[in-house]
């Protein structure tokens, strides 16, 4: 019987109205039903007791499942899960540079920046040139200070901005930096513009459209986004919510290397494999390397023979020291 592996990553198109948490919750009873089928069939051929297998036996847990970066409700487009082991591996993942499409009305304004809150109209407001729009995006590019919307799930104070902010209270909320990449003024057709953005982590695409209206001398209010792309998962190749619903997970699993492509990557024998999953450093001029596509990520990912992820490890002087460590055993059914 050949063995399954529950580590790696689900990439899904989560729908407008549906919240991030909603699908989650999803696709982790979806794989976890995998997991009580596939320990049934495992259990059975072992011992021939398959109503032993109602639940996980003391060693065998059933995998967990995480999110790659919130999408708000009114959102849709690209949301990465890892599985097993891989839920650890999301916050490097969102290290990855993602990709969206965003439509911001001009002349409008909410609280939200967005349609969760009322929209008001701009009396008489300033029509921008597409020169102006283009001189304002080329402004915005590069590493850029930020304001994040007070409508969003940021904690102040161990308090979500959006739940203080609904209450009516006033909400200050610190300026930061992201780096944006690109950012296209994709079409424009008064009062309607369509932005193509590249960006790195912790980017509120909301914000960014405010900020390129206002200078312009205008407001806008963001009506649609989609997330086409983070990192090397692409909304083309998103599974639905149906074939989640349908229990098609695991059939689905990219391997958990796709979503550590950005990292550099130590490519390990079989002795390199064992020594770094037992905790033990590799000598830097020792170990195969392929460079990090961003320069900027110390982590690198460490592959074993079979192509398995086998551990995260840190450059530390000339050796690669091991951070987290993946055993097959663990995550193999």
């Amino acid at each position: 019987m050949e063995a399954m592996k529950f580590f790696g990553f689900l990439n899904c198109h989560k729908p407008p109205g549906m919240t991030s948490r909603d699908l989650v919750n999803l696709g982790t009873g979806a794989i976890r039903k995998s997991y009580r089928e596939r320990l049934a069939v495992v259990v059975s051929d072992t011992d021939g007791s398959p109503e032993q297998s109602d639940a996980p036996t003391p060693r065998r847990k059933p995998p967990k499942v995480g999110h790659a970066g919130t999408l708000d409700p009114l959102a849709e487009g690209v949301l990465v899960m890892g599985v097993g082991p891989a839920a650890k591996l999301t916050s490097y993942l969102q290290l990855a540079s993602k990709q969206y499409q965003a439509h911001f009305v001009l002349g409008q304004r909410s609280e939200s920046g967005d349609l969760e809150q009322p929209v008001q109209t701009i009396d008489d407001a300033p029509i921008p040139t597409l020169d102006e729009l283009q001189s304002a995006a080329r402004q915005l590019t590069g590493r850029i200070r930020q304001v994040p919307p007070s409508h969003s799930a940021i904690k102040i104070n161990g308090r979500r901005a959006y739940k203080m902010a609904r209450k009516g209270v006033e909400v200050p909320m610190p300026a930061r930096a992201v780096d944006i990449h690109e950012l296209t003024i994709q079409r424009y057709e008064y009062p309607n513009v369509w932005l193509d953005i590249c960006c790195g982590s912790g980017t509120y695409i909301r914000t960014l459209g405010m900020d390129l209206a206002r200078r312009c001398g205008t407001e806008s209010v963001m009506h649609h986004l989609v997330r086409t792309r983070v990192g090397q998962f692409e909304l083309a190749d998103a599974m639905s919510v149906q074939q989640i619903r349908e229990g098609r997970c695991m059939s689905l699993l990219r391997p958990a290397n796709e979503g550590l492509a950005h990292l550099t990557t130590l490519h390990l024998d079989d002795e390199q494999t064992w020594r770094i999953t037992n905790g033990l450093s590799l000598h830097v001029s020792r170990t195969r390397t392929t460079a990090a596509g961003d320069k900027e990520v110390r982590d690198a990912a460490a592959i074993d023979p079979s192509g398995d992820v086998c551990a995260i490890a840190q450059r530390r002087s000339d050796h690669w020291r091991p951070t987290r460590v993946f055993h097959k055993r663990l995550f193999t059914l």
